[in-house]
């Protein structure tokens, strides 16, 4: 349901959208996750749409999923898929380089009901040591492009202090669950999308403007034009079956 509106997107773009289902298992830390359930689950879908072990892709991922791709290219042990050379650009929504600091990690980390989930929300905590291996700089020995997308709801639900995550001294919100400048990353462009509608943490995938921002990037790498005021945009989500769920990845043209 996530990635519905970003799939169809690029689908009329021209590009074949490939999307995986995944879930930790309980216990599962997110570097755990990201080498033993991700690898596995990308390589078979990618194998299955007819794509050999050298071809290209692109990667859309949303918020923890932009954490375990960063892990991938830039951590992984030596067992792991080595992507460095087939991944072609790494766009990250709503993803928290600085941690979810809303406090819903935190609760999450202990009460969340499913218990599967538990582990991985420790790790989205603030200087947790997943984070802290991460760090908040991409790498610089890594040619991959990235792409950082922040937002921000008009009326967060949540009343926490406003985050500064890109240093322009200007502290921003939240979209209900991520500080919208936690996905700021140094050394990386970053692009905040304040909006009216389709802006938080789980519909924004549906807004024309973020995935227009998506598509730009993936196609040239030309950088959006972060919102200086909110603005509304169509929900390309409407009229679309609610059954299609996962994490986006793009295979080249």
């Amino acid at each position: 349901m996530l990635w519905r509106g970003t799939a169809a997107f690029l689908e009329a773009q021209g590009y074949r959208p490939i999307l995986v289902s995944w879930a930790p298992r309980e216990g599962q830390g997110a570097a755990e996750v990201a080498e033993k359930v991700i690898v596995p689950l990308i390589d078979a879908a990618l194998s299955e749409a007819g794509f050999s072990k050298v071809d290209g892709f692109h990667l859309v991922a949303h918020s923890l999923g932009g954490l375990i791709s960063r892990h991938l290219l830039e951590q992984a042990g030596p067992d792991s898929t080595d992507w460095n050379q087939r991944v072609r650009s790494l766009t990250m929504l709503s993803t928290p380089h600085h941690g979810a600091r809303t406090g819903l990690a935190a609760f999450a980390c202990h009460h969340f009901r499913d218990r599967r989930w538990r582990a991985v929300a420790c790790d989205m905590r603030p200087r947790s040591d997943f984070l802290r291996g991460l760090g908040t700089r991409r790498s610089s020995e890594l040619a991959v492009p990235y792409l950082s997308i922040g937002v921000e709801s008009p009326a967060p639900f949540l009343l926490v202090p406003l985050f500064d995550g890109d240093g322009d001294g200007r502290p921003r919100g939240n979209d209900n669950t991520v500080m919208a400048e936690s996905s700021a990353l140094a050394g990386a462009p970053f692009a905040l999308w304040r909006g009216w509608s389709e802006s938080d943490h789980f519909t924004a995938s549906c807004s024309s403007v973020v995935n227009d921002w998506i598509v730009q990037f993936v196609r040239s790498g030309e950088l959006p034009q972060p919102s200086t005021k909110r603005l509304s945009s169509s929900n390309i989500c409407d009229g679309l079956p609610r059954d299609v769920d996962g994490a986006a990845g793009s295979g080249d043209r």
